[in-house]
């Protein structure tokens, strides 16, 4: 077990340090006192010897035995440390022995056991001499009795006086070792604790009026605590300072961290911007080496044959012819754009704008290339031009239509009544006014197609089965179309394809294309090709998908019945298909057609709420697709049946408003015929004026919808105005158009489309007269 107090070491060291020198020096004490006392006992043996042999001369010379032994007996009692004495005569003989127990007794021994005697320390012999004679030999030896009681009497009197003695030097050691060393090392100690526990004492000294080695060890000390509190105050302050720089560094470094962040964020960020932006980008050096692109512009670039890392922007072949136009841009550090680019793949156009943006980096020119598709934007633009073209056409075709109608009015009107006058042994005339008749009602349907064009046409809607009409055109394809094409038609059983339309404007569609293909094999063909080839009509059901949805975004949700016109003819140029339906455009020869067949188609399906889609291929040939909506109910309503009715009369007052001459006099003529009573007005002022004058005697006001000064819908108000139950049917060369409709919701009772027929005049009038 290690000792760790300083003064219990100090003690068992002094303690051990006096115990060894007291035994040490006892030791040599008693060696010292055991030699003198040696000597001593010799000398006075020595002294007896001299003494006894002075005075045993005359007893030993006379004999006298007596006397001898009260010398020895008086020698020993007087010496006590004489164990026994031995006199012999000259001869060696033994003359007298007496030994010392408690008291001296003559013995008889021999004098060679004498040196077996235990306790004789010493022997000492003397000559007894008389007159230069030897009377005898005297013997005498020393008992070490008294020397050992003296000997351990000196032993005790050592012990006693070396333990006080060693009591009082370790006291008097100790108490000075711990003025001198303990105490000033004691509070050494503590000091280095108070300093050892705190973290500010370092500047304490420690106080000593001593100049030994402690009082050096606390000067020496001392100077180390200043060092050591400057040390420790130079360290704190490098600390502080670490510690300002440490937190510095540490704000800057998450200052840092925070810039590189926002850096990388700004850079995903722009990264995301840059790779979201749906043009093209590319970033380009001097050399039109292409340094960065974003992924519209890799998804564009990977169907280039581009095996190079590092390629030229003027790879992409369809920019090269722009090269010198992008050099004097970059050469004079002007933004630029080139507008409509053509870039043709995969036998498809696209269109790009090119927006040219010179920029410095580094000290180096680069330039930013967007590359935008506008191909939509020239499509929707391209159908913008065909919409304005259509509405040309619908204004144009309107127009001729409503003073066609008013013609054919006048026409059909004639014959009519031409044919009630003419007796019944004419049968050449009336066959030629039926001729008249047939082909004005020709013209009619022709121009219900102009009207269908102008959108001013209303349909007489039923359900339509397509496979009826599709075999009426096939029927007549068989009987008109050229007899080296091939016409098949595959109908579709069950369920039977109906729709809700005008079955006259879907066989004239159907007809339109079969015409269109019936040339694609032959007139088209040049001379050297042969004429013929395959035209099959089809029909088939496609219920509603992403297709339908991507082809045509205005479709409904809804199924389709779809009908194919495919042919083997020469097929159509992939440029020419978006213009197939503009009016008036044709690829046939000037007198072989007029442009107007797709278009009149492309309104009449569009009137339908359908779609129409053609995909063909030069030398082979091409498919139309028209959509319609499945139609599910089949009952057919009955006013959509149509009975021959004969031609009603009756009586009153008629006033006819018109500004077509022609059209006047010939209603004026069939109403009359019918019984009435005919006034006529040349336009609405005119009508009104009338009409103020007789509110009460007109029954029925025959109103034209277009005329000048003032429309049929103003000159009804003016007449509901006079008389609001004025009863008032509605004519036009247009049908249901909006102007009409608006009309008919103002309270006019019925509307007849120009040309009527005499029957068809005379049965809506009768039915207001009644």
């Amino acid at each position: 077990m290690k000792i760790k107090s300083i003064s219990l070491k100090i003690i068992i060291t002094l303690s051990l340090s006096i115990l060894i020198l007291m035994i040490f020096l006892g030791y040599g004490y008693n060696l010292l006192q055991n030699f003198n006392l040696n000597n001593e006992i010799k000398e006075s043996t020595k002294e007896s010897l001299r003494r006894v042999t002075l005075l045993l001369t005359q007893p030993l010379f006379d004999s006298n035995y007596y006397e001898i032994s009260n010398v020895l007996y008086i020698e020993m009692l007087s010496n006590k440390n004489i164990y026994s004495a031995y006199l012999t005569n000259k001869d060696g003989k033994l003359v007298y022995a007496a030994e010392r127990n408690n008291t001296w007794y003559p013995v008889k021994k021999n004098t060679d056991d004498l040196g077996t005697i235990k306790g004789l320390i010493d022997l000492q012999t003397s000559k007894i001499m008389y007159k230069n004679m030897i009377l005898g030999e005297i013997k005498i030896y020393i008992s070490d009795r008294k020397y050992k009681e003296t000997i351990f009497a000196n032993i005790q009197k050592i012990i006693l006086s070396l333990t006080f003695l060693s009591l009082i030097f370790f006291i008097v050691l100790f108490i000075t070792l711990k003025n001198i060393i303990i105490n000033p090392i004691v509070s050494l100690t503590v000091f280095i604790k108070s300093i050892e526990y705190s973290d500010t004492e370092y500047n304490k000294i420690i106080y000593t009026d001593s100049n030994d080695e402690l009082g050096e060890l606390s000067n020496r000390f001392n100077g180390l605590m200043q060092k050591l509190n400057t040390t420790i105050n130079q360290k704190n302050s490098l600390l502080n300072q670490l510690a300002d720089n440490n937190e510095t560094l540490q704000r800057e470094i998450k200052e840092r961290i925070f810039a590189e962040e926002k850096v990388r964020s700004g850079q995903k960020y722009i990264e995301t911007i840059f790779n979201s932006i749906s043009s093209m980008l590319f970033t380009i050096d001097a050399d039109f080496y292409v340094h960065e692109m974003n992924n519209e512009a890799k998804f564009f670039t990977d169907t280039f044959d581009l095996k190079k890392e590092k390629f030229s922007i003027m790879e992409l072949g369809f920019l090269s012819q722009y090269k010198h136009t992008i050099e004097n841009l970059i050469e004079h550090n002007k933004k630029g754009t080139i507008n409509n680019i053509k870039y043709t793949h995969a036998n498809s156009s696209y269109y790009y704008n090119l927006y040219i943006t010179p920029f410095y980096y580094n000290g180096k020119k680069y330039t930013v290339l967007r590359l935008e598709n506008i191909t939509e934007m020239v499509m929707k633009d391209e159908q913008l031009i065909q919409t304005l073209k259509m509405e040309s056409v619908r204004d144009l075709a309107g127009g001729i239509a409503h003073d066609f109608n008013n013609i054919l009015g006048g026409i059909l009107g004639s014959v009519f009544l031409a044919k009630m006058e003419i007796p019944d042994n004419e049968p050449s005339l009336l066959d030629n006014l039926d001729t008249i008749e047939q082909a004005s009602k020709r013209a009619t349907e022709l121009v219900k197609q102009l009207l269908s064009i102008s959108g001013k046409h209303s349909m007489k809607q039923r359900p339509v089965d397509l496979n009826n009409a599709i075999e009426n055109i096939y029927k007549l394809s068989l009987n008109s179309f050229d007899k080296s094409i091939s016409i098949t038609f595959k109908p579709y059983t069950t369920p039977h394809p109906v729709i809700f339309g005008d079955v006259a404007l879907i066989e004239q569609v159907i007809l339109n294309i079969a015409i269109n293909s019936c040339h694609a094999m032959t007139i088209m063909r040049d001379s050297s090709t042969k004429w013929g080839g395959q035209l099959t009509f089809s029909i088939e059901k496609e219920d509603y998908n992403e297709k339908i949805e991507l082809l045509f975004p205005d479709s409904n949700s809804t199924d389709y019945w779809v009908i194919s016109i495919n042919d083997t003819g020469e097929g159509i140029n992939k440029e020419d298909i978006p213009r197939i339906y503009d009016p008036f455009f044709t690829t046939k020869k000037k007198d072989k057609g007029s442009g107007l067949g797709l278009s009149i188609v492309y309104n009449i399906i569009k009137q339908h709420k359908g779609f129409i889609s053609v995909d063909s291929t030069l030398g082979v040939g091409t498919t139309f697709k028209i959509y319609f909506p499945v139609y599910n109910d089949e009952s057919i309503p009955d006013y959509f049946i149509t009975d021959e009715v004969e031609v009603l009369k009756g009586n009153g007052t008629i006033l006819v408003i018109e500004d077509e001459e022609i059209m006047r006099k010939v209603v004026r003529e069939m109403l009359m015929k019918c019984g009435y009573e005919v006034i006529l007005a040349n336009d609405g002022l005119e009508g009104i004026e009338i009409f103020k004058k007789n509110p009460d005697k007109i029954r029925v006001v025959l109103l034209d919808m277009i005329m000048p000064k003032i429309s049929g819908k103003e000159t009804y108000k003016d007449l509901k105005g006079i008389k609001p139950d004025v009863k008032v049917i509605l004519t036009s060369g247009f049908q249901l158009d909006e102007r009409v409709e608006q009309t008919l919701q103002m309270g006019a009772d019925e509307f007849i489309q120009k040309p009527y027929f005499f029957k068809e005049l005379s049965e809506k009038v009768y039915m207001l007269m009644k």
